[in-house]
């Protein structure tokens, strides 16, 4: 029969050997390992798998100290294969544990031919952004909302319906275009926006292109600046459309005649709004400081810059000063005889009066001017 050596680990309990000296008489806290036995930790603290051959490794997949009736001791140290009965129940613990999500959850079920990925989404709303118009200068948008759940509304339908209820009218120039620049912006996103002469269209973002057509503008270029976010575009468009002021408020506002220069006419000036129930304001009742310039006071204050188109290379070399010098006498030609045309009819002379042949040799024709 075999004794117990003095001071060895066997001849002590279960618990014993897991608890120290010192923690016996200055115990501060309890441990959880404590509490439990050598079998105990051996179960539920290993996680050593077997492998693809499913061999059985003493001391890594099984316990090397095994009691028996026959002797109180017996060493298990040889490999051998394990069963198959424990490697299968193995390998469906693996699978579940393979299975489990992070929160613990495990699936319900595997489906090999499942077309279905999106998970365990949290489903999000869904909004629709609506802009309606008789395309006559009156126009309104509206914002509707939905659950993701609730698919049976018809959310297009209600946002329609909603806009028609929120509708403003917004002045336009000659029913095609707005009545002067202006900038505008809500939140992070600021447009500026530019009045064009007849047949330039819509060059803008694809957003204003839309409510444009909505609306009846038919010439107009917009720039945006900052955030593109849908529903401040929106938003920020119809703040400056409906802060627009037309030339006879700005006449009456400033007591003063409004004169319209436009480029593709020669600048002549033509009177757009004078001023009603009141009189004109003298050179004198003008105060020297006061804003006369109509871009300042179109974009009140917020003044866009316009970067400057960068000189070409050959500028900068040495033979264009001399380009320059040869042709600066006929700089202005063509204009010139367009001028000459404009005032005489034709192409002359300060020596035509008195020299009859002082006259353009190539013109056939002498255009007379109403």
């Amino acid at each position: 029969m075999a004794a117990l050596i003095p001071g060895s680990f066997f001849s002590i309990g279960t618990k014993s050997p897991w608890i120290s000296q010192i923690s016996l008489t200055t115990t501060r806290s309890k441990s959880y390992f404590r509490t439990l036995d050598q079998n105990t930790l051996w179960k539920t603290n290993t996680s050593i798998g077997y492998g693809k051959l499913g061999m059985d490794w003493p001391g890594l997949t099984s316990d090397i100290t095994q009691r028996s009736s026959d002797t109180n001791l017996r060493s298990k140290n040889t490999i051998k294969e394990m069963s198959e009965g424990a490697y299968d129940e193995y390998k469906e613990k693996l699978k579940e544990k393979r299975l489990q999500m992070t929160s613990g959850r495990k699936r319900k079920r595997v489906f090999a031919s499942s077309k279905r990925l999106d998970g365990r989404k949290q489903p999000r709303n869904s909004s629709t952004l609506v802009v309606t118009g008789n395309k006559d200068g009156l126009a309104g948008f509206a914002l509707y909302k939905i659950p993701a759940l609730n698919k049976s509304v018809n959310a297009v339908q209600r946002a329609v319906d909603k806009a028609g209820k929120k509708l403003t009218y917004i002045p336009r120039y000659e029913d095609r275009t707005v009545y002067h620049d202006f900038f505008t912006r809500f939140g992070a996103t600021k447009i500026f926006v530019k009045q064009k002469p007849p047949g330039h269209g819509i060059k803008s973002q694809r957003i204003i292109k839309a409510i444009c057509e909505v609306v009846g503008i038919k010439d107009l270029y917009a720039k945006i600046e900052g955030s593109i976010n849908p529903q401040h575009i929106v938003k920020a468009f119809f703040i400056g459309l409906i802060r627009q002021r037309t030339h006879q408020d700005l006449a009456n506002e400033k007591r003063l005649h409004l004169v319209e220069f436009r480029e593709e006419n020669e600048n002549f000036p033509r009177l757009v709004a004078t001023p009603e129930g009141s009189s004109v304001r003298t050179k004198a009742e003008i105060l020297p400081n006061e804003i006369l310039d109509f871009e300042m006071i179109s974009f009140e204050g917020h003044m866009p810059y316009y970067r400057p188109t960068p000189a070409p290379f050959y500028t900068r070399l040495p033979g264009w000063e001399t380009h320059l010098k040869r042709n600066e006498p006929y700089q202005r030609n063509k204009e010139r005889m367009i001028q000459m045309f404009v005032d005489h009819g034709e192409i002359r002379s300060h020596l035509t009066d008195k020299y009859s042949e002082c006259t353009n040799s190539t013109q056939t024709r002498k255009y007379e001017v109403d």
